[in-house]
């Protein structure tokens, strides 16, 4: 027996920025005075087969062509599409008004982007103050305080609550350094940034 095989495109992921793309060329079409089902045909015609968003356009078209309903189409996309996406076209199918809806949907869409976009850029300097802090305390605690350690071991004298604190201090690093940087590392990478 001949086996065949079949080459499988893998489809990136619909990103809010593609997506803003794809809503703000549909609105120009509407704007344009071009049909609903006339403008996602022409879309469907200038994206490649293997993306994700020539699968979104042809899931609408053939949902227009059968007369299905555009959100319960758009259901399977439902993890990747903006959670206000399929209840905005189903509130505007139920009006029978397709523009207002995409253009809503841009408008919104745009302004969440917009915001978290401005949000990650305010937070970027603080992020990296606290984390050259980290880096400096760390070094403290590792090269500088156990020289003193030495030298005040050496002197033999009866030292400050502050200086014994921080020596402790200085141990526990020493002793939970590999779970101290694990705990930082997970909260670093648990932050969602897009």
């Amino acid at each position: 027996q001949k086996k065949e095989y079949k080459l499988v495109y893998i489809k990136s992921k619909l990103t809010t920025q593609k997506f803003l793309y794809l809503l703000q060329e549909i609105n120009i079409m509407l704007d344009a005075k071009i049909q609903f089902p006339d403008a996602i045909d022409i879309l469907l015609d200038q994206y490649n087969i293997n993306t994700y968003e020539h699968s979104l356009l042809e899931t609408i078209s053939d949902a227009l062509f059968n007369a299905i309903s555009i959100h319960k189409a758009l259901l399977k996309y439902k993890k990747d599409l903006p959670s206000i996406v399929i209840p905005i076209f189903q509130i505007a199918e139920a009006k029978g008004d397709i523009k207002v809806a995409v253009e809503s949907l841009y408008i919104i869409l745009s302004k969440k982007q917009y915001y978290k976009q401005l949000i990650i850029s305010k937070l970027t300097y603080p992020l990296i103050l606290l984390a050259s802090l980290l880096i400096a305390v760390a070094i403290i605690f590792i090269y500088v305080i156990p020289k003193f350690e030495y030298m005040f071991h050496q002197l033999d004298a009866q030292l400050p609550l502050i200086t014994i604190i921080m020596l402790n201090i200085k141990d526990f690093f020493y002793e939970y350094i590999y779970l101290i940087a694990i705990i930082i590392l997970f909260f670093v990478f648990s932050i969602p940034i897009a």
